[in-house]
Parts: structure tokens; sequence; C-alpha cells
């Protein structure tokens, strides 16, 4: 699955997916009223942040060759 959104999406729409997903976890995270809504918060912004940290030097990688 990540092969073919990785081959046919470029770096700045990723970024932009990304992105976009990031403020719904800490969204959730600021709202949460129980633990498990906190963790829910903390796993898909985990997930968003570590997803922008890979992209950011593969596109630095193609820009500067």
């Amino acid at each position: 699955m990540y092969r073919r959104y990785y081959r046919y999406v470029n770096f700045s729409t990723r970024s932009q997916v990304k992105s976009s997903i990031d403020p719904i976890g800490c969204a959730l995270q600021t709202a949460a009223v129980n633990v498990g809504m906190l963790i829910a918060g903390r796993l898909i912004a985990g997930i968003a942040i570590g997803e922008l940290s890979m992209i950011v030097p593969m596109y630095q990688v193609c820009v500067f060759q």
C-alpha cells in the first residue's frame, strides 16, 4: 500500500496530508476527558510526526542532488 502511495504522490502533497493529520491528534489530546482519548490522540499525533520526520530527509536528498 505504501509503495503505491509513495510512488504516485509527491513530497509536498505527502507533507500536506501528514500535516493535516497532526492537528487531529493534538485536538484529541487537548479535549481528552479520559486516558483512552489521550492515548488515542498521542498515537495519531505520533504517527503523523514520525511520518513527517521521515519525509523531510528524503525531500532534502532529492532537492540537493
